[in-house]
C-alpha cells in the first residue's frame, strides 16, 4: 500500500510540477509579453526621439537657410553701399577745387571786380570756371563785383567758391582789406637780382629775386611787363629765339592800391661747354685760351687769356666737388684780359680736373658765359 501510495504521490507531484511548469511558462510568457510591451514602448520612445531629432534638424536647417538669406541680404546691402561710395568718389573727383585767393586790397568808397586771376582754383575736367561770391557784413555783391559799404575801412570776411557746368567746389573764407588811399604808403623796391638766362632758355622770376617791402605791412603783388626781345607767361621770361644780349624787364610791385616799378637788366648769354684744349672762339667776338691745359707735373701756374670787344670779365675756378678756389674780376683793357692762376697757393687740393667759369660783360651786363675744363697733373 505504501508503495502504491508512494507512486500515486509522485504522480500528483508530477502533476504539481507540470502545473508549476505551466505556471512558470505562463509567468515567462507574461514576462516575455511584458518585455515585448516594454520594447514596444521603448521603440515608440525611440521613434518619438527620432521624429523630434528630425524636427530639430529641420528647424536648424531652416535657421541656417534664414541666416544664409540674411547674410546674402547684408552682402547685397554692402555692395549697394560700396556702389554709393564709389559714386560719391566719382562725384568728388569731378568737382572743381578752390585753393585760395591771391591778395588784393579795395580802396575806400570804391569797388573791386574779382577775376580768375585773383582766384587759385582748378577743374579736374579742364572746364572753364565761374567765380561765386557770398554775401556778408559791410559790403554788397553784384555778380563778381565787391563794393564795401560807404565810408568803411577795415577787413571784410568774404566767402568764395567756383563752379563748372556740373557741380561746385567747397567754399573758402578770405579776408580782404579795405584801405583809405590817403592813409596808404606805397611799396618800396630796394633791389632786383634776376640771374642771366642761357640762350633759347627761359627763367621764372620768384619773390626772393625782388627785394621789396610795404611800409604798411600789406601783402605785395609782383608782376612783370612785356618788353623788347622777350615774352611772358605769367612770371616766366622767354627771350626771343636765338637772342643774345641784354633784356630790360619791367618789374611791378603793388600793395593793391599803389604800384611802383623798376627796370631789371637780364643778360641772355651763349654758353659754350668745351672739354678740349687750346683756344676757343665765341661768335667771332671773344677768344679765350687756357695754357698749358692740362698743366704738366711741376707747373707753377696756368694762364687764362682773353681778347674781344667786351667791357669786363669775371673768372671763377671750382674744384671737382664745387668748392670755389678762385674768383677774379677785371676790366678788359685794349680788348685784352689775362689772369694767372698760381697753382702753388692750392697745392693741397691740386691734382685732377677743375672747372673754369668765364663770364663776359658789356655795358655792365653779363652777355656771355663759358665753362672750360682745366686739368692739373700731380
Amino acid at each position: 500500500m505504501y508503495f502504491f501510495e508512494k507512486v500515486h504521490q509522485d504522480d500528483d507531484d508530477q502533476d504539481d510540477d507540470d502545473q508549476d511548469d505551466d505556471d512558470q511558462d505562463d509567468d515567462d510568457q507574461d514576462d516575455d509579453d511584458q518585455d515585448d510591451d516594454q520594447d514596444d514602448d521603448q521603440d515608440d520612445d525611440d521613434q518619438d526621439d527620432d521624429d523630434q531629432d528630425d524636427d530639430d534638424q529641420d528647424d536648424d536647417d531652416q535657421d541656417d537657410d534664414d541666416q544664409d538669406d540674411d547674410d546674402q541680404d547684408d552682402d547685397d546691402q554692402d555692395d549697394d553701399d560700396q556702389d554709393d561710395d564709389d559714386q560719391d568718389d566719382d562725384d568728388q573727383d569731378g568737382r572743381p577745387v578752390i585753393h585760395g585767393i591771391n591778395p588784393f586790397v579795395i580802396a575806400k568808397d570804391s569797388s573791386y571786380e574779382v577775376t580768375l586771376a585773383d582766384v587759385v582754383a582748378e577743374d579736374p575736367s579742364g572746364e572753364d570756371l565761374v567765380i561765386h561770391i557770398g554775401s556778408g557784413d559791410d559790403y554788397s555783391v553784384s555778380e563778381t563785383v565787391i563794393t564795401p559799404d560807404e565810408g568803411f575801412v577795415g577787413e571784410l570776411t568774404i566767402p568764395f567758391w567756383v563752379s563748372n557746368s556740373d557741380t561746385v567746389s567747397d567754399t573758402i573764407i578770405a579776408k580782404i582789406a579795405v584801405r583809405d588811399p590817403e592813409d596808404n604808403r606805397a611799396p618800396v623796391i630796394h633791389g632786383i637780382s634776376i640771374p642771366s638766362i642761357e640762350v633759347n632758355r627761359s627763367l621764372t622770376v620768384t619773390a626772393d629775386m625782388i627785394d621789396a617791402e610795404d611800409p604798411d605791412g600789406d601783402d605785395l603783388i609782383i608782376s612783370l611787363t612785356d618788353g623788347d626781345n622777350y615774352s611772358l607767361e605769367g612770371m616766366t621770361i622767354i627771350p626771343a629765339e636765338n637772342f643774345v644780349g641784354t633784356l630790360e624787364v619791367v618789374v611791378n610791385v603793388s600793395d593793391g592800391l599803389e604800384v611802383v616799378s623798376d627796370i631789371a637788366t637780364v643778360g641772355v648769354f651763349e654758353r659754350i661747354i668745351d672739354f678740349g684744349r687750346g683756344q676757343i672762339e665765341i661768335s667771332g667776338e671773344f677768344k679765350l685760351a687756357i695754357t698749358p691745359n692740362p698743366a704738366p707735373v711741376g707747373s707753377s701756374s696756368i694762364m687764362v687769356r682773353g681778347s674781344g670787344s667786351f667791357d669786363r670779365v669775371e673768372i671763377r675756378i671750382l674744384d671737382h666737388v664745387g668748392n670755389l678756389l678762385v674768383s677774379d674780376e677785371a676790366d678788359i683793357r685794349g680788348n685784352m684780359y689775362e689772369y694767372e692762376w698760381d697753382l702753388s697757393r692750392h697745392d693741397s687740393r691740386l691734382g685732377g680736373t677743375f672747372a673754369a667759369f668765364i663770364t663776359l660783360y658789356k655795358n655792365g651786363n653779363p652777355v656771355r658765359q663759358e665753362r672750360r675744363m682745366i686739368g692739373v697733373q700731380k
